[in-house]
């Protein structure tokens, strides 16, 4: 599998603990994940607020780079940023389906989501800082 650790593991003891190319996540998820316990219908909800604040920065630095994109740069860079959302739902998909039906289902796919988002924003910054 690709590495399925459920971001319940991470804590803010834990995450110095992290290796350096793992996702570096928001205080609140960690705080939000110390209320739901072992809840797993909670940790989804975490991880989905998570996903949205990842959502949110991804968002930010996609459109400082089309600010500075010509048109058939920019016109790459949507088809890209289209196939690659298309492929991010696919994988999550594929990555939730190990706990289909069960309550697992939801946190794997929303850390997946979340962790796929943090990956985009940090490859669309490099992007960016390469344009400056």
């Amino acid at each position: 599998m690709f590495g399925l650790v459920c971001s319940t593991a991470v804590t803010a003891q834990g995450s110095a603990a992290r290796d350096r190319s793992e996702p570096v996540y928001s205080s609140q998820l960690d705080k939000c994940l110390a209320k739901a316990g072992a809840v797993d219908f909670e940790i989804a909800h975490c991880n989905s607020q998570e996903f949205a604040r990842q959502d949110k920065s991804l968002n930010a630095v996609y459109a400082k780079l089309v600010a500075k994109l010509e048109p058939d740069r920019l016109e790459a860079l949507r088809k890209s940023e289209r196939l690659w959302v298309q492929f991010r739902e696919a994988q999550c998909g594929y990555e939730a389906t190990a706990d289909a039906g069960g309550t697992m289902a939801p946190v794997v796919h929303e850390d997946c989501m979340m962790r796929m988002t943090f990956e985009r924003t940090k490859v669309l910054q490099h992007l960016l800082d390469l344009e400056q």
